[in-house]
């Protein structure tokens, strides 16, 4: 028999397995759940992006994922480092999630979050019962522009804001590129989709969260110039999230909301 003995850790499970497993705990704890705590989760959804977005302004999460000490910080170094006062704070140390959210991509995630997308989902509710729940599109339409008072889409309206677009990139930034290995390329080329595609007769055409940030006619101009570079061997493989009728991963159907309160359309 042999002595060996494999190190079991989450970390070394594969993504199905852990996305499995999370969400059996997500269900299990939706069993668990008293009403009080149900309105407590809810309740602090906000308040947990707020808290992190005052952590990156004051630079906490950098400040606990590069300190070179394996012990806490404690509340007097905070506080030098930071300015608050040292009443207002305990001990705190980095964890996996301090590292990931101390990274410049999670830092525009939070901003982007905050500070623009949490505007436009604070006015949809009232502009999904203003248009009596129909016309959904059209609410799409109209729902940037209320929150910040503009006559231009989304994308349009982020470009001219240095502070904001930047964080918008971040956050696009941040995608599974890890999980595969990565074989190389030709680099990036810059071209306007709605009009000729510089790569002709390709074997293939891959198009990754592309067509949802359009409405169907803009779609389908995207598409026809995808089709007028095809070869007779050509094929297009479009990677985009399909909501089923019933039974979607919560992660879609939020996906959704949020393509739907960006003025995008899924």
């Amino acid at each position: 028999m042999s002595s060996h003995k494999t190190t079991w850790h989450p970390t070394n499970q594969s993504d199905e397995t852990r996305n499995e497993w999370l969400d059996g705990l997500q269900s299990l704890q939706l069993r668990l759940e008293e009403p009080e705590y149900v309105n407590l989760r809810f309740l602090n959804l906000q308040a947990q992006l707020t808290g992190a977005q005052i952590a990156e302004d004051l630079n906490l999460f950098q400040i606990l994922a590069e300190s070179a000490s394996p012990l806490t910080l404690t509340v007097n170094e905070l506080s030098t480092i930071t300015g608050i006062k040292a009443s207002f704070m305990h001990t705190f140390a980095a964890n996996k999630t301090t590292k990931t959210l101390a990274q410049p991509k999670y830092r525009g995630f939070i901003y982007h979050h905050f500070h623009t997308v949490g505007n436009i989902q604070q006015g949809f509710s009232n502009a999904v019962t203003s248009a009596n729940h129909r016309n959904l599109v059209q609410v799409t339409h109209t729902d940037t522009k209320k929150a910040f008072s503009t006559d231009m889409s989304g994308l349009e309206w982020l470009r001219p804001e240095p502070r904001r677009f930047e964080a918008f990139q971040q956050a696009m930034s941040i995608a599974p590129q890890s999980r595969v290995p990565w074989l190389g390329g030709m680099g990036a080329t810059v071209h306007d989709f709605f009009g000729p595609q510089p790569v002709t007769g390709a074997m293939l055409y891959y198009m990754r969260n592309v067509l949802h940030d359009w409405p169907r006619e803009k779609a389908v101009v995207i598409l026809s110039q995808v089709r007028e570079a095809m070869g007779s061997g050509s094929q297009v493989l479009v990677d985009e999230i399909v909501l089923p009728t019933s039974g979607a991963h919560c992660h879609a159907t939020c996906t959704d909301m949020l393509m739907m309160t960006g003025g995008a359309h899924c």
